[in-house]
């Protein structure tokens, strides 16, 4: 008979020839005749572990590690079956203590990082699968295990560089390599992510061009398309910028930010119907976003959605009532609107100065300037517009007409926007400064160390405005000038320029400022550069039918207008009205407005419509008449219709806004064009769309009329205007407080 040593290398072979059923029943015949065998129950305690008989085969070794406690393998053996029966604490004993009588036993310390690993012991399990991979290079599972274990708990490049050096190390190991394979992406991604983020900072560093080039390297990053249309957009390249803004948001449906670029972008080009579309997807995506509501609410004014572009900037300040470009937005909108009360109007106005400026705390130190009362005086002219903006056509004469033995003249340009208007100030001023990069706190100190006597505002509450530098009070004496139809509603403030007219009386309690009643006229006008000239022949004596015009902002055009204009269109049958606004570009918008009209009785064909175009007055000579709105009057319009010999026709009302048509017609002598009440408005429309040979009349040297007339008298107006200066210089000078001032002072 065979000896215990011959049958146990017998049951062995079975055992690692597959043959279990015979390596079984022959340890088992072993443990027969030596029950405390150490090796067949060792063994046996492992071919029954193998085929999943967990309790079994713990009881086989347990007794085994009686006979043999200093076994590392038994202890190996003995950790694995408790840990599948759910006792880790003594898994974890045995294979610590396997570890003590084998300190380099390369399947311990695998299995124990594994358990730790899965006992959510992450460090601890990285460590112990190093160590595992230091003491046996060659050991591929340890490795792979390695890997998985710091997969995403640190960076995927730490990852992958194990993954290199394992393969380096075991370069059969199909596994490893499959792992590594699925890295790469991420990796690419990161890569691209570091390039995205180096562009970023550049771009943040005004360097566009190299951050173009590092961008376009890192387009596997999924927020390159959105930085990409960044960067474009601020290359001027609007275009291109669309389309990567169209990328983002295909690639990223729920990207907000992708949704309010592409929006404002739009808006700059005059998509207003596609802008508005994607900022309400940006609406929808991030409800609570204060910017995104007020990006909606410019939207909607300049579309002509007076209602929605309201709502939308007090949703704004609702989320954040500091918000203040927000609330510069309402305060013009608020101006547009027919149905707000002036009281209400002014107080909002106030509320600027009460919400945004008093918590500044701001204390300007006394004012050094030499209280000499007929020295020269320094002006400055704070705008985000010498350009070839309207605006900017207003002050330009201000500059090229002022008496330089008496004044000397500063234009601070807030904007970094260039043309051939730009250069026009520049050669027309004594200092024309350059101050897009200073913030308010900077700009205040440049002008205060200009030593600046007069500063004047030339933006109100529009756009690019610099309110907080003149609430800082840089200057002792502080004017706005009325490029903005209504008050600033600042106490640091002094005076506002206006007229007669524009101001009448009762108004002074709807400003902060004291009001500087000019004796002509509230501005001067120039005119935008173009070749087209009135036709001498009234369009309707060519077309056979009379056709009111209205070129001003759909924003103007509340519920009171339409109906009055509709009145009109209803009592001359035959007669058209010609809108122009670049929203009308937008075929559904453009619907939407003629239907306006239709609903009120008017034919849809008897409403032309027309969009953006480059000259701002061949348009002009397709009209007979122009319209005035009824509360917010044209300003540049009705100057450029007069300009193109179209007569205006106004209803004078109780309104600031509503009276600055009155104001031009009576400086231009063509009184008989306003009226007081809306009857008399649509009764005068409709006598005049019956006197074709009347509206004749009144066209007939009108262009020449208009330039004798104080609208464009330049040299007449700035020594009002300066007038004016030296009169609240004096009161400064002598220690007076702002006061009001009225047209009798010029004379």
């Amino acid at each position: 008979m065979a000896t215990i040593l011959e049958a146990l290398s017998i049951a062995f072979d079975h055992h690692r020839a597959g043959r279990l059923v015979e390596a079984e029943t022959l340890y088992g015949r072993i443990l027969d005749v030596d029950p405390t065998n150490a090796t067949a129950l060792q063994l046996l305690g492992a071919l029954l572990a193998d085929r999943g008989e967990d309790a079994r085969a713990a009881d086989l070794l347990a007794r085994s590690l009686e006979q043999a406690e200093g076994n590392a393998d038994v202890h190996l053996n003995r950790a694995l079956v408790v840990a599948r029966l759910g006792q880790l604490d003594e898994a974890e004993a045995h294979y610590r203590r396997a570890l003590t009588l084998a300190p380099t036993h390369p399947s311990a310390r695998n299995n124990l990082g594994l358990l730790l690993r899965d006992s959510g012991r992450r460090e601890e399990a990285v460590a112990m699968l190093r160590q595992a991979v230091a003491d046996h290079p060659t050991f591929a599972q340890a490795w792979f295990n390695l890997a998985a274990t710091l997969d995403g708990a640190v960076a995927v490049e730490e990852v992958a560089d194990t993954l290199d050096r394992a393969i380096g190390h075991c370069p059969d190991f199909a596994p490893l390599r499959t792992a590594r394979a699925r890295l790469q992406p991420s990796l690419d991604q990161r890569q691209a992510e570091r390039t995205l983020a180096q562009a970023q900072s550049l771009h943040a560093q005004g360097r566009l061009d190299d951050a173009l080039v590092l961008c376009r390297n890192a387009m596997a990053a999924a927020d390159a398309p959105h930085t990409l249309g960044n960067l474009l957009e601020d290359l001027g390249r609007s275009d291109a910028a669309v389309e990567w803004q169209r990328r983002a948001v295909a690639l990223q449906p729920d990207d907000a930010r992708a949704f309010y670029a592409l929006g404002t972008l739009h808006a700059r080009a005059h998509r207003y119907g596609a802008a508005r579309a994607a900022c309400a997807r940006a609406q929808t995506l991030v409800p609570h976003v204060p910017k995104v509501h007020m990006a909606m609410g410019g939207i909607c004014f300049e579309q002509g959605d007076l209602p929605a572009a309201i709502t939308a900037l007090r949703r704004a300040l609702a989320l954040d009532p500091d918000l203040w470009q927000a609330r510069s937005g309402l305060l013009f909108a608020l101006g547009f609107d027919e149905e707000a009360d002036p009281d209400d109007v002014y107080q909002e106005h106030r509320a600027f100065d009460r919400q945004h400026i008093a918590p500044l705390g701001l204390a300007p130190a006394p004012h050094t300037n030499s209280r000499d009362p007929e020295r020269r005086l320094r002006v400055g002219y704070v705008s985000p517009n010498f350009y070839g903006h309207p605006c900017g056509n207003f002050v330009l004469p201000l500059v090229e007409n002022a008496d330089r033995a008496g004044f000397s003249v500063t234009c601070y340009a807030t904007s970094p926007v260039r043309d051939a208007l730009t250069d026009a100030f520049e050669r027309a001023a004594d200092r024309f400064v350059l101050c897009h990069d200073l913030d308010d706190e900077a700009l205040a100190a440049r002008i205060r160390a200009d030593g600046i006597d007069l500063l004047v505002d030339c933006s109100g509450h529009l756009t690019g405005h610099r309110l907080f530098t003149f609430a800082r009070k840089p200057a002792p004496i502080q004017i706005s000038y009325p490029l903005y139809p209504d008050t600033t509603g600042l106490s640091a403030m002094d005076y506002r320029i206006m007229d007669r007219w524009f101001a009448p009386p009762g108004s002074d309690v709807w400003h902060s400022e004291a009001l500087i009643r000019l004796p002509d006229i509230y501005v001067v006008f120039k005119p935008r550069p173009s070749d087209a000239a009135p036709d001498p022949v009234p369009p309707a004596m060519t077309r056979g039918f009379v056709t009111f015009g209205s070129f001003n902002n759909l924003s103007k055009l509340g519920d009171r207008t339409v109906a009055a204009w509709a009145a009109i269109l209803r009592g001359a049958p035959t007669a058209k009205l010609l809108l122009k606004w670049r929203s009308l570009n937008d075929p559904d918008f453009a619907a939407a407005t003629r239907a306006r009209f239709t609903a009120l009785g008017v034919e849809g064909e008897r409403i032309e419509l027309m969009g953006w175009t480059g000259d701002p007055h061949e348009a002009y000579r397709r009209v007979d008449i122009a319209l005035d709105p009824l509360i917010a009057n044209g300003g540049t319009t009705s100057c450029e219709a007069l300009w193109m010999g179209v007569p205006v026709l106004t209803c004078a009302g109780r309104r600031m806004f509503s009276c600055v048509g009155e104001c031009y017609l009576e400086n231009i002598g063509m009184t008989e064009l306003i009226t007081r009440s809306v009857d008399a408005f649509v009764a005068l429309g409709v006598e005049l769309a019956g006197d074709p040979a009347r509206i004749a009349r009144l066209r007939q040297g009108l262009r020449e009329r208009v330039a004798s007339s104080p609208l464009m008298d330049a040299p007449r107006y700035v020594r009002h205007l300066e007038r004016a200066y030296r009169l609240v210089w004096r009161r400064w000078c002598a220690g007076l407080p702002p006061a009001p001032i009225g047209p009798e002072a010029f004379s």
